[in-house]
């Protein structure tokens, strides 16, 4: 009885953490593609600055949708690990 406790605990951390190596590559290919994407944009302006509304630099409005983007896919990878450790949420 006791080996089998420690086999579904074991088997609950792996898959937690294949969740969150899941979740960590997920959130390195956003990242890349939004990074491809400004640069692309910046490509064909001509390789200067862009500004929104003529204020702020195009690269400001990048840096929030990356920041937004890993914070919800951490969140959520959050608490999908939480749920699979505890039971409540099989994988």
């Amino acid at each position: 009885m006791e080996k089998e406790k420690y086999i579904l605990y074991a088997t609950r951390v792996l898959d937690a953490a294949a969740i969150m190596v899941g979740h960590a590559c997920l959130g390195a290919v956003t990242v890349t593609c939004m990074w491809g994407l400004e640069h692309l944009i910046e490509a064909l302006g001509g390789g200067k600055t862009m500004l929104i509304y003529g204020r702020w630099p195009l690269e400001y409005l990048f840096q929030t949708v990356d920041l937004a983007m890993v914070l919800v896919i951490a969140v959520y990878g959050l608490w999908e690990m939480i749920g699979v450790l505890t039971g409540k949420r099989p994988l």
